[in-house]
């Protein structure tokens, strides 16, 4: 009753909750605790841990009644069948981008050219903020997104008048123009394009983008030119001297109506949004001085749309009235566009992690819808073919500059969880697919073997696919955390519900239980498995995050409901009584001796997110903790103050004590999403707040933003090894 759930089994639809207990009889429900447990963390997502540990407790007790052995084990997704995972903490309800506005504002509006990627009508691609534009040789077709909806459109015939509940359209036509305008892309720009998706027949590289791209005489001595300023989209009509502007048409399908306001800008009523031009600029230049001509919209009547007399725009046809002006010279018509909060902004992409390079280069990864150019009868209706496909985004140092857009699936679901960067710039990620045609390349595991298996992917400098491998067994296996050392090693850890995953030289070479974690290490050529082991007692454990010394030694830490985890040499030997507690392991570099591992934790719920390791060899977690008697040492603050509280803890190299443990947090809710550690040994800590009284220290902004949660503000700390807290900046990224 706490939960609006689906149960996915199999290649089956989605079920309604309320079928939720007949799915059960029928394929076992060994698998439905740890699918509360991933959608109670799942990102994006908020849920008091009262109502955590309520639901959890039911949906055990069902589990226990309606358990049957043998069947598919069901996949718990949100609603909007999305697979979800605990890679990182859930978050408030209200949610931005995980770019900041800003940023992606500075970033210049590009065009991608067609190679193949797309349904061969497009040309080029633009993906502006909030929308597509598609430009064919006929026409712009602009895809509005519209915020906060849920299930796609998953007909892939669905043509362009097909209601798409996640997108708006807009087609721009021009009437009467030449069909034949010669239409090229102008001022090559340095990011490039990579497309490796399903059957590497279908892969595209190296796909050039531009800044600007021209049709060449449109109309008679008119050119059309899309470009980008302050990553606003605008079309220039370039009139040479004698040839006459009152030929150009623009003509509107897909809007309920087109008006023009009392300020002169068109607007267009689409899915109860609006979409707008604004007034026109028109200008002539002399000597670098710009003389503006006097001008507007006016709606028009019926037209003859491009190539096809017989075909009609009726009633949304506007031209351009221009006052006088001097017709020996150019004249340029430039209209901007702009577009209604109502769309854009959220739901279609997600960023789950981040990476830098030595340059400052900064990596990207997460998934994204895939890229549909709507027309009916398309030869090619999607990327991928599936619901969402994993992605890579390397942007240059300022963030204003991007190097390559690499998108990687399937048929299925592709989500990229995490990612590393070695010296090279080679970008290693890891994350979770169902597709069965999932791009690979020099695999160590060349098929799926289950429902849902983790992947394992290494680009070079450029974004292309260096090896690319599954990792799973027979049910459903997730990648969470990957890591690289200095001599091109990839580990990577995850959650295993799987029996049967690769095992070689492992510490647990069987499952132990309902879910385990694991973790693996393959060599820099990506085709042998180093070791590989499972992780885990009789309960749920999950692995969400490890890191890698210089000496190879891998660090470890996630989550565990089991009693009887496997702990050595460690400070906190029992579980301390909670549903979860964290854990924190560490094994050598051959991953044949666990040197330490301990549980983390008190008579709540404890959670570890992320975790970072100093040149010593010290292991710092962060994370999030509602236990009032959270292990604590030498703390910063040695009680819980609110419901639930961030938490930073640091162990000694050899895992026996713990140097410090501390809460952090105020009266609301907090936790601890990511960690880094620096040379002097100081932990930096980050995260979000509920409280309005988070402890600060000469903070730039000291005030909390307000509202019950402000899922917005993001809080940093640096940790000194004495624990003091010389300062904690709070800072609002939007």
């Amino acid at each position: 009753s706490e939960f609006n759930i689906t149960v996915v089994e199999g290649p089956k639809r989605g079920l309604p909750a309320q079928s939720i207990l007949q799915s059960v009889k029928q394929s076992g429900l060994m698998l439905i605790p740890l699918g509360l447990f991933l959608l109670c963390l799942r990102r994006g997502r908020s849920i008091h841990r009262t109502r955590v540990r309520t639901a959890l407790k039911r949906l055990l007790c069902v589990a226990i009644v309606f358990s049957v052995a043998g069947g598919q084990w069901p996949l718990l997704r949100a609603q909007n069948g999305r697979i979800r995972l605990p890679f990182s903490p859930a978050k408030l309800e209200k949610k931005k981008a995980a770019w900041p506005s800003e940023n992606h504002d500075k970033l210049p509006l590009s065009f991608e050219a067609n190679q193949g990627q797309l349904d061969s009508q497009v040309k080029f691609i633009s993906r502006a903020n909030g929308y597509n534009l598609f430009l064919t040789s006929t026409e712009a077709l602009f895809q509005f997104r519209i915020a906060n909806c849920g299930l796609r459109n998953e007909s892939p015939s669905a043509g362009a008048g097909a209601r798409n509940p996640q997108s708006a359209l807009l087609t721009m036509k021009l009437a009467g123009a030449n069909p034949d305008a010669r239409i090229r892309g102008l001022d090559a720009m340095p990011g490039r394009g990579n497309y490796f998706i399903g059957d590497a027949a279908n892969w595209r590289a190296n796909v050039p983008s531009y800044s600007r791209v021209e049709y060449g005489n449109v109309y008679r001595g008119i050119d059309l030119v899309y470009h980008g300023d302050r990553g606003e989209l605008e079309y220039d009509f370039k009139v040479a001297p004698g040839a006459d502007p009152a030929v150009i048409r623009l003509g509107f399908e897909g809007a309920d109506k087109i008006e023009i306001d009392s300020g002169g800008e068109l607007v267009a009523s689409v899915a109860d949004g609006e979409v707008r031009q604004r007034k026109p600029m028109v200008y002539q230049e002399t000597g670098g001085t710009r003389q503006v001509i006097p001008s507007r919209f006016v709606l028009l009547g019926d037209q003859t749309s491009i190539g096809n007399p017989q075909s009609v725009i009726r009633n949304r046809t506007l031209g351009f009235e221009i006052g006088a002006y001097d017709k020996t010279r150019p004249l340029i018509i430039d209209p901007v566009l702009a577009y209604s909060t109502y769309f854009g902004g959220g739901g279609n992409e997600e960023g789950n992690s981040i990476a830098v390079d030595s340059a400052g280069n900064v990596y990207v990864t997460g998934f994204t819808d895939s890229i549909n150019f709507p027309l009916a009868n398309a030869s090619q209706t999607n990327l991928g073919g599936g619901q969402q496909d994993a992605f890579v985004v390397k942007l240059d140092p300022t963030g204003t500059r991007l190097m390559y857009s690499t998108y990687i699936g399937g048929n299925g679901q592709d989500n990229g969880t995490s990612i590393a960067v070695d010296h090279s710039g080679n970008a290693y990620v890891t994350g979770f697919t169902d597709s069965t045609n999932f791009p690979l390349r020099n695999s160590l595991q060349p098929t799926k073997s289950g429902n849902v298996n983790a992947f394992v992917v290494k680009l070079d400098s450029a974004g292309s696919i260096l090896n690319s491998t599954l990792f799973g067994g027979s049910v459903a296996d997730f990648g969470s955390s990957v890591a690289v050392d200095s001599a091109g090693n990839v580990y990577v850890a995850g959650i295993a519900t799987s029996p049967d995953i690769p095992m070689t030289n492992a510490l647990q070479p069987t499952h132990g239980g309902l879910v385990d974690a694991y973790v693996a290490k393959i060599d820099s050529s990506g085709t042998r498995l180093v070791y590989s082991t499972y992780l885990g007692g009789s309960g749920i454990d999950c692995a969400t995050c490890l890191a890698v010394d210089s000496a190879g030694n891998l660090y470890l830490a996630g989550l565990t409901s089991s009693r009887d985890f496997r702990t050595v040499g460690a400070p906190q030997a029992t579980h301390g009584g909670g549903v979860f507690d964290s854990f924190v392991a560490k094994l050598n570099p051959s991953g044949t001796q666990i040197i330490y591992s301990t549980f983390l934790g008190g008579s709540g719920e404890d959670r570890a997110f992320r975790i970072a390791v100093d040149a010593s060899g010290s292991a710092y977690v962060t994370g999030d903790t509602d236990s009032i008697d959270f292990p604590v040492m030498n703390a910063l603050q040695s009680t819980r103050s609110g419901s639930s509280d961030a938490f930073v803890t640091k162990l000694n190299p050899n895992g026996s004590a713990f140097s410090y443990s501390t809460y952090l947090g105020g009266s609301g809710i907090d936790a601890g999403t990511a960690i880094a550690v620096d040379s002097g040994g100081s932990a930096h800590v980050t995260g979000f707040t509920g409280s309005n009284n988070f402890p600060r220290s000469a903070a730039l902004q000291q005030a909390f933003g307000g509202g019950s949660f402000d899922a917005h503000t993001w809080v940093a700390a640096a940790l000194t090894q004495a624990l003091a807290l010389p300062w904690t900046p709070t800072v609002t990224p939007e």
